[in-house]
């Protein structure tokens, strides 16, 4: 029983390229049990094949290469080498090159594995690239040559030309054939308002293509002056503080209006200390654009009004900040005068301690100072101090539990409750009830 192996070794194994030289292996073995007489061993080339060499010869007999072997001892293997080149110039339609090996002896009975065939694919390489070089070209169009004004209408051209050799592909447009010239036109407007330090515009355009090879014409970058009008004198904006004097903790009402349009505006209120607070009314300052020529109430009111000195009054100055469509800053600037009376009040005139809270004596200062409550009888003698302690302007409370300071209890009678801050004097009557 003879066999026979047939294997083809390539570069790539399986595949082969045009114009690649490679080799066939053939193996012949005699698996017994006898020797086997007058083995006669065939190779077919395909077709595109150019023979270079056999291992050991052979004889060649059309596209055939035919072996010989006079005897093959029974466990005897012989092998052979056929060296070959496949043609440089095949057609494309060639995807597969075959070649059948065939073996045959007088006494093999068993012919099952005497014929093997070899197929390997035929691989082409990319067609080498076909380079060419594009050219752009950008200029603006404007009323006036390398100068635009704001609101004016211009356009931008575009010339795109393959200078060659071989078209353009892989970009925008399908392809560009060499000598070709496409145009392209963008028409644009500049805006209206633009800030006065705008003195120039750019335009930058770029072309790539995935055979371009010469980058260096496809960037051109397009700079126009921008000629402006001398823009209106600014208008100071207007604002209202009322009333123009508060007591301590009323609220103030703030109205603004611009003349002109605005980009942006805030407003930041000033305090005799120095402080500024940019922070009041952010909320409807931000979902607020202004509109020229209307007035618009500002929400909430300030209510930080309270005096931060030694002073009987204080101003308070609120200043609207803009920013005009031209970019220039503008203000205007509003003031209230912040006051607070001297007065003593009490929250009733019959006070039960067993039966009720705590007796709410309210008091106002017209500055921040310190101030002395007094618990007295109807001869004028002091049942005890109540408190002594520096207060802030404007109107404080104070507890009484109808105890003395030591603890005792005031006894049911009519006593005076009295202040006394600087030149500032009250007193007010209660009835104490146990």
């Amino acid at each position: 029983d003879l066999a026979l192996a047939f294997s083809a070794q390539t570069q790539t194994p399986g595949s082969v390229k045009p114009g690649e030289n490679y080799s066939y292996r053939l193996r012949v073995a005699n698996l017994g049990p006898h020797p086997a007489a007058s083995v006669r061993l065939a190779q077919v080339l395909p077709d595109s094949v150019r023979l270079i060499s056999t291992v050991p010869a052979a004889s060649l007999s059309g596209d055939s290469l035919i072996w010989q072997i006079t005897q093959l001892n029974a466990g005897q293997v012989d092998s052979f080498a056929v060296n070959v080149q496949l043609a440089a110039q095949v057609p494309v339609s060639l995807t597969q090159i075959t070649s059948t090996a065939t073996l045959a002896a007088a006494n093999d009975t068993s012919a099952a594995n005497n014929s093997v065939t070899n197929t390997l694919s035929v691989i082409f390489p990319p067609p080498p690239p076909k380079n060419t070089d594009l050219a752009l070209a950008f200029s603006a169009q404007t009323q006036t040559p390398g100068s635009v004004k704001p609101g004016e209408n211009y356009s931008y051209r575009l010339r795109v030309a393959n200078l060659g050799p071989h078209p353009a592909a892989g970009w925008q447009i399908t392809q560009l054939n060499a000598g070709q010239v496409d145009s392209f036109a963008v028409n644009v407007q500049l805006a209206a308002q633009v800030p006065i330090s705008l003195t120039q515009i750019t335009s930058v355009a770029t072309l790539a293509a995935a055979n371009d090879t010469s980058a260096a014409n496809n960037t051109v970058t397009n700079t126009l002056n921008v000629v402006s009008t001398p823009p209106p004198p600014p208008l100071a904006p207007k604002i209202t503080a009322t009333p123009e004097v508060v007591q301590v903790t009323d609220s103030v009402f703030i109205r603004v209006q611009v003349e002109q349009p605005v980009r942006q505006w805030d407003l930041w209120v000033y305090f005799v200390t120095g402080r500024i607070d940019s922070s009041f009314a952010d909320g409807f300052i931000a979902a607020t654009p202004l509109a020229p020529q209307t007035w618009y109430d500002v929400r909430p009111a300030f209510g930080e009004t309270r005096l931060l000195t030694q002073a009987r009054q204080e101003k308070i100055k609120f200043e609207l900040r803009t920013i005009d469509a031209f970019g220039r800053f503008v203000s205007s600037r509003a003031g209230v005068t912040v006051r607070s009376g001297n007065d003593l009040v009490l929250d009733r005139n019959v006070y039960e301690p067993e039966r009720q809270g705590p007796l709410a004596i309210n008091f106002r200062l017209s500055s921040n100072r310190s101030a002395r409550l007094d618990l007295l009888d109807l001869n004028g003698q002091k049942v005890t101090e109540l408190i002594t302690a520096p207060f802030r302007a404007g109107w404080n409370t104070h507890f009484w539990n109808g105890l003395t300071q030591d603890g005792r209890r005031v006894g049911s009678g009519v006593y005076l409750i009295t202040l006394h801050s600087e030149e500032f004097n009250d007193w007010k009557k209660v009835i104490v009830v146990r």
